[in-house]
């Protein structure tokens, strides 16, 4: 499993040969919003967030789904 912290609450994560963003819309200035989500299996955001996919139990049911949890 890999964590890359990208600021405030953006992540990127590589876990069970699956590649998740979290709030990628956070990621501090200077992040190139595409190349942050490029390649991800998933994009999610928290419950609320504007221009996310999913949020919360949703998208924990989407990795399950996928294989990774």
């Amino acid at each position: 499993m890999k964590l890359t912290w990208f600021g405030d609450d953006t992540f990127r994560i590589h876990a069970a040969g699956a590649i998740v963003v979290v709030e990628g819309e956070g990621a501090l200035p200077g992040v190139d919003r595409a190349e942050l989500v490029s390649g991800a299996d998933l994009v999610v955001a928290f419950a609320g967030a504007v221009g996310g996919t999913k949020g919360g139990l949703e998208a924990a049911g989407a990795i399950a789904d996928a294989g990774g949890g």
